[in-house]
């Protein structure tokens, strides 16, 4: 191989080994307000693994509505570099790159999580629906195209649970109901439904006498 053209093998080399596509990292840290995140690649570049800070993390976002992931340090995500620089998109929404930065480090944008075998999801359910949980399957909802189940856990509407809100409910329609005596009606007096019923030793009487 002649001079040049291994000048030229090396020049090429350099340019491929400059040139991002996709990674695996892990998260450094988490900014939830801002959606930000340090991610450090699991790859070694000259003896230490690169971290890449304030990379915008990835939402699902339309018409309005948006779930916010609640990534924490230690999670393994997917970052993408993207062929375009994201910089000035981010910021202030502009559609133009200043720069024809293609595939950089710079240009990362973690898309999602991946779940390694050394740690378990356990949650139950359909597999052919969609499920949202905790990995240790103490809290599952799930969502088909028929309805939505909550397999295990409770739902807090407000200052409480469902549960808790439909015995107040329960208890407020007991304590305040009441029947209306017609006119002219012979019926006893009406009694406080918190009150128990007094039990007189006539009424033992009669019990007894019918039996």
């Amino acid at each position: 191989m002649s001079q040049q053209t291994e000048h030229m093998r090396n020049l090429i080399e350099a340019e491929i080994d400059d040139i991002y596509t996709a990674s695996v990292g892990v998260i450094e840290s988490y900014d939830s307000d801002n959606l930000r995140a340090d991610v450090r690649l699991t790859w070694s570049e000259d003896g230490f693994d690169p971290i890449i800070s304030d990379v915008p993390v990835r939402t699902m976002r339309a018409g309005g509505l948006v779930i916010v992931p609640p990534y924490s340090r230690g999670d393994m995500v997917m970052v993408v570099m993207t062929r375009e620089d994201i910089g000035r998109l981010v910021q202030d929404g502009s559609s133009r790159s200043p720069r024809p930065e293609k595939y950089v480090l710079s240009n990362a944008v973690v898309i999602g999580g991946i779940n390694p075998n050394t740690q378990s999801v356990n949650m139950e359910g359909s597999p052919s629906a969609w499920r949202l949980g905790t990995t240790e399957g103490n809290l599952v909802l799930e969502i088909d195209s028929n309805s939505v189940i909550i397999l295990s856990g409770d739902v807090e509407i407000g200052q409480g649970t469902v549960e808790s809100l439909i015995q107040e409910t329960a208890s407020e329609l007991l304590n305040s109901h009441t029947h209306t005596v017609p006119s002219g009606s012979s019926a006893g007096p009406t009694t406080d439904p918190n009150e128990s019923p007094l039990v007189t030793d006539n009424d033992i009487t009669e019990d007894v006498s019918a039996s």
